[in-house]
């Protein structure tokens, strides 16, 4: 089986990532036993290395990539599994900072096939989908390479999510909102409690700091669920500060604060934003509490001194803030939610104070621009909105997003180029100085055209 072949295999399957809308939440749909089942075939190979296992809103891909090059810089043989990719499915799987080749890629998906194709398992076939296959050959992947630590993200939720069939040796929650919603649950505490599903019996637990309006619950459900199964909670916020925070060019300095030691350590991290800087921590705290519970781990750290350092400043997480062309600016983000479009108008109110940014945006039918773009309104008044059309079945129409868009605010410029690289080039026809700034953002599935089309019109550089 080649990459190609993988492809067409994995995608054969049910893929909740293009349908999430109607998707039922249960055990019928996301059956834990079944995928056990599945990877107890394959020889287990999850068992085969020690994972750390990160569910939360927001936030969780950012403190697994931090978490993922600080083990590397160690000299310990990491894994990363996150989801989804940007533009090609072996950013899913990552090996000390790499994405897997095509060719192991291929290999473990081969794998994966041979034992869904046993004809003693016939019965169980239309069971699969395609994250769990993913998983599977990921899983795999890490075996076969022999990765000694595995950085964990869960997809959806934690409770029911296929990779919560690995026993982690530690949980770690970071920021929950309301996103998922219509499939975790009303409110913040069905949310929380869906992410607490990560937690095992008698490991470890990180929390991550949480939002002013949602802390009481978030740490009352974590809080409660760590009593039920005899687990030490460590809260981020009561374990590190921020002190000193200076923005630079496409990175930051921070300094964090140890209260019980009362001093700071200064840090540069490759990723810009206060909530990274709170990633940072979590990530942190996280790697403290780890290297605690294993000795290995911890002499890796003792050997490789500044390998914490060395991690938080050569972390690449792309498309958080990610500036690929600077004269005039084009920055490409991750937003999504209210959360992550806030801390999206924090960011760049700081980086380019003064600016005057312009919006490409692209939204899935189920998110509400008016909630949104609050934030960005109210930082920026001025924010022109050019509405473009995803390559999805789940997105809104460019058409029906820009009347959103006025209906939601009707100061606003709103345009309708409808297509990446006519959006691109309008906006740089636009761009007149350097606070003349665009932003790609609203889902990660027109991130990757937005790179491509940026490429084609100017030779940007991957």
């Amino acid at each position: 089986m080649n990459y190609r072949e993988a492809i067409a295999f994995i995608e054969g399957f049910i893929d909740y990532e293009k349908m999430r809308t109607g998707v039922k939440y249960d055990t019928q749909h996301f059956h834990l036993e079944r995928f056990a089942g599945f990877l107890e075939r394959l020889g287990n190979p999850q068992n085969s290395y020690k994972i750390i296992h990160l569910a939360g809103t927001k936030g969780k891909g950012s403190t697994a990539a931090m978490l993922h090059y600080m083990l590397a810089a160690a000299g310990v043989r990491t894994g990363m599994y996150t989801s989804p990719h940007l533009a090609s499915y072996c950013e899913r799987v990552m090996i000390d900072g790499q994405p897997v080749s095509e060719q192991v890629f291929a290999g473990a998906m081969s794998r994966v096939k041979a034992c869904w194709e046993d004809s003693r398992y016939e019965a169980e076939r239309n069971y699969r989908t395609t994250f769990e296959l993913l998983t599977a050959a990921a899983f795999c992947a890490f075996e076969a390479v022999g990765v000694e630590w595995c950085v964990l993200e869960t997809g959806l939720g934690g409770r029911l999510d296929a990779t919560n069939v690995a026993q982690s040796a530690i949980a770690v929650i970071t920021c929950i909102g309301l996103d998922h919603a219509e499939i975790l649950g009303p409110d913040v505490e069905h949310i929380a409690a869906e992410k607490a599903g990560i937690i095992k019996p008698g490991r470890p637990v990180v929390l991550a700091p949480q939002l002013d309006q949602h802390r009481a619950a978030v740490e009352r459900i974590i809080g409660q669920r760590c009593l039920e199964l005899d687990c030490r909670l460590w809260r981020v916020e009561r374990e590190l500060k921020i002190g000193e925070r200076q923005p630079l060019p496409d990175s930051q300095a921070v300094e964090i604060i140890e209260p019980r030691l009362a001093r700071g350590r200064a840090y540069k991290l490759a990723l810009t934003g206060k909530h990274q800087a709170d990633n940072m921590r979590t990530a942190l705290v996280a790697l403290k509490v780890t290297r605690q519970g294993d000795a290995q781990l911890d002499a890796a750290f003792r050997e490789h001194p500044h390998a914490v350092e060395q991690g938080l400043k050569d972390v690449k997480w792309p498309a958080r803030f990610e500036t690929i062309r600077s004269d005039p600016p084009l920055i490409l983000d991750a937003a999504h939610c209210e959360i992550s479009f806030a801390a999206l108008a924090d960011t760049l109110r700081e980086q380019y104070p003064g600016c005057q940014p312009r919006l490409i945006l692209g939204l899935m039918r189920e998110r509400n621009p008016l909630t949104l773009l609050r934030t960005m309104v109210e930082r920026f008044p001025q924010l022109i909105v050019a509405a473009v059309d995803l390559p999805s079945p789940r997105a809104t129409p460019a058409a029906d997003l820009a009347a959103a868009v006025r209906t939601a605010y009707p100061g606003l410029t709103v345009e309708q180029p409808g297509e990446m690289t006519l959006a691109l080039q309008q906006a740089h026809n636009a761009a007149h100085s350097p606070l003349d700034v665009t932003i790609v953002a609203g889902s990660l599935y027109h991130l990757s055209s937005a790179r491509q089309a940026a490429e084609s019109i100017w030779d940007i550089e991957s």
